[in-house]
């Protein structure tokens, strides 16, 4: 299942593209859907009517608050950070003098001037971890292991420890529910 989506909202000039996040758990809602395919949906959903008053971090953390509404509705224990349901997230908003953007997680903003150079707007906050995750990999490989589920078990003490860090300082981001996303 796709978990992304993008975010074309003309009427409001909102743009940009959501990266829903699989959970570690293996949760389905009746239609089968992910909980990243939910959370990245809910969030797109919110930015499809912008008011201009309104600052597209107000609407993230309106989404934020909703989502994690829904995962407490659904049984999830929201105090397992393992267990949220989550999305990335790179949107911004053309205004007729400026361009207002959020961020959170490994999706990333650019812009393309009109001399045909580009500037970076934003960071991959999820590099670090994902190195983690990826030397952890490698290991499991210079020892031996090639099937892709034993891979994956060896890895997942890692990403379980990066998914930990969510909102926090040494961690990245991302839109999860928890009332500390920045």
């Amino acid at each position: 299942m796709n978990e992304d989506t993008l975010v074309v909202n003309e009427k409001d000039g909102v743009y940009g593209v959501v990266d829903g996040a699989t959970s570690l758990s293996d949760y389905r809602d009746d239609c089968g859907r992910t909980g990243g395919y939910i959370a990245a949906h809910l969030l797109a959903s919110h930015l499809q009517n912008v008011p201009e008053d309104t600052s597209l971090t107000d609407v993230v953390m309106r989404a934020n608050k909703e989502l994690r509404q829904k995962m407490a509705e659904a049984g999830v224990d929201v105090a397992d950070k393992t267990q949220l349901w989550s999305a990335a997230f790179a949107v911004f908003r053309v205004g007729d003098t400026y361009v207002e953007y959020v961020q959170a997680g490994d999706c990333m903003l650019f812009a393309k001037y009109r001399d045909g150079t580009y500037r970076q707007i934003t960071i991959d906050q999820v590099a670090h971890a994902d190195r983690l995750a990826l030397q952890k990999r490698r290991e499991a490989i210079a020892r031996g292991i090639r099937e892709p589920e034993k891979i994956r078990e060896y890895v997942y003490p890692t990403i379980r420890e990066n998914r930990t860090k969510a909102n926090t300082p040494e961690g990245y981001a991302v839109m999860n529910g928890e009332i500390d996303l920045r």
